[in-house]
């Protein structure tokens, strides 16, 4: 793997994080592949199996919480014999699910029925494995591994050619100050972006 810090200078992001209670993070852990398969147990209660996905992508419900633990899904989604692209909202941890079509962009129409794969056929098998080939990669470089980012699974109809596309968080540093009255943290951290196909071969994208 070529050295990360070429690349690193181009991604840091400061974020401001308020101090809370020492409530635990939940969600699902996709370092851990039987999370991820109670997550997609979660996902089949919303959607019907036949449905014909383009992507998915999976958040913290806090893109700054430095966690592993996924919490929201979104799925763009074609019914079956239709060519119109939907797209559901799904707050795993709270039982909310929107129907969020209308913000459906010309960037995700480019995706074509003949792409997408039914829901029971789509492969969640590598998510954890790939999450961690990406830690240790940053690991071995000297950077902490923090967090996940986004978790985009784009789907083919191809299964090899599948396109997995995330981020993984490093903390640089942080400080505590009083703001407004109010302690923050601030923390500075890097943003790392991964690929994987759907072989399982993952690849730092190059900045």
């Amino acid at each position: 793997m070529r050295k990360l810090t070429g690349i690193l200078s181009f991604v840091v992001v400061v974020a401001t994080i308020l101090f809370s209670s020492c409530e635990s993070i939940t969600g699902y852990d996709f370092t851990k592949q039987e999370s991820i398969n109670n997550m997609k147990a979660k996902i089949d209660e919303n959607l019907p199996a036949d449905v014909l996905v383009s992507k998915i992508t999976f958040t913290t419900g806090d893109s700054h919480s430095f966690s592993t633990n996924m919490q929201i899904v979104t799925v763009n989604y074609y019914e079956p014999g239709s060519s119109e692209l939907k797209r559901l909202l799904i707050y795993t941890t709270m039982d909310n699910v929107q129907d969020q079509t209308r913000f459906i962009s010309s960037f995700d129409k480019k995706h074509k029925p003949e792409n997408a794969v039914k829901l029971s056929d789509l492969d969640f098998s590598k998510i954890a494995d790939n999450v961690n080939k990406a830690a240790q990669m940053v690991v071995a470089e000297d950077y902490p591994f923090s967090g996940l980012g986004t978790y985009e699974l784009i789907s083919n109809a191809d299964p090899e050619k599948a396109l997995h596309e995330f981020s993984i968080q490093s903390r640089a540093g942080s400080d505590t100050k009083l703001k407004n009255g109010k302690m923050v943290t601030e923390t500075e951290y890097y943003d790392i972006e991964f690929t994987a196909d759907g072989k399982g071969e993952v690849t730092l994208v190059e900045k």
